[in-house]
């Protein structure tokens, strides 16, 4: 909802966050090439290019996003954010971006990774229709438009979301530590500590979910030197102290004594946990 484990080496916000989501009426879709997905997930996320002065002063654009697959809130929360996105081969969807007077921008559609299709939606097409510090609502429907690259599209909308907003970080309890620990997901980790540990490129792979696997260097001279930078960044004194699970994907936040620590993504394929993505605190 989100990038692989080789963007541990980018270093991102450590912030909590309630993206306000709200579960949009069922009947809302997208038709993607003659593929229909339900759009059962709204979001509405400022800028990823917005400035601190526009976010302080009210001026940045805001990304309203209806998805078939929820994106955990707390990811809204890394810089990288709408590239952790438009990379999700999970996902289908639409955005469209309403400027600061909520006039219509721009937007596009999510077409299972790897990027967007870029879409000059019309004010007939979409339209906000009720917005206030609590609320964020809007509709749309077109028949069908083919957009550049080709994509056949329709679609038929209500949006309807609170505004992204910041919550403090609430520290992880004991009871919270004890479970994370004896979780799979915790296990999971682990082996891929020692991995890169004893530089097993094989066994590290056998721990990363597909999508993360093909973030990986082709060559096994480059996947042992990208090793070794991990293994140089990872914790030196791990310590899981929370797991949250959401469906198929969970986190697992690490502890490293009083330095950063790290969390973890997983997607569960096959019945199994796969590390997705490796981020730091």
């Amino acid at each position: 909802m989100l990038s692989h484990v080789v963007l541990v080496l980018s270093v991102v916000l450590a912030i909590a966050v309630t993206a306000g989501e709200s579960v949009v009426a069922t009947d809302s879709w997208v038709k993607i090439n003659g593929v229909t997905h339900k759009l059962p997930h709204s979001y509405a996320v400022p800028s990823p290019d917005a400035l601190d002065s526009e976010i302080k002063n009210g001026t940045f654009d805001t990304y309203l996003i209806l998805v078939d697959t929820a994106i955990p809130n707390r990811s809204f929360a890394d810089v990288f954010w709408y590239k952790h996105l438009l990379e999700d081969t999970k996902v289908h969807g639409l955005v469209f971006v309403v400027g600061a007077e909520k006039q219509l921008r721009g937007g596009g559609v999510l077409l299972n990774g790897p990027a967007t299709t870029q879409a000059n939606w019309a004010p007939a097409e979409f339209a906000i229709t009720a917005s206030d510090a609590q609320r964020l609502r809007g509709a749309g429907k077109i028949a069908e438009r083919v957009l550049p690259g080709g994509p056949k599209v329709a679609f038929d909308v209500t949006f309807d979301a609170a505004p992204w907003t910041l919550e403090p970080v609430k520290p992880p309890t004991p009871e919270d530590a004890k479970r994370a620990a004896a979780s799979p997901q915790a296990k999971i980790y682990s082996a891929y500590l020692a991995a890169l540990k004893s530089g097993n490129s094989n066994a590290l792979l056998e721990n990363f979910s597909a999508g993360a696997k093909k973030q990986m260097p082709e060559s096994a001279e480059a996947l042992a030197t990208m090793m070794k930078v991990i293994r140089e960044m990872a914790p030196k004194n791990p310590r899981a102290v929370r797991l949250t699970v959401d469906g198929n994907s969970a986190e697992l936040e690490v502890a490293d004594g009083q330095a950063s620590g790290e969390t973890v993504q997983f997607v569960l394929e096959d019945g199994q946990w796969k590390i997705d993505r490796v981020g730091s605190n």
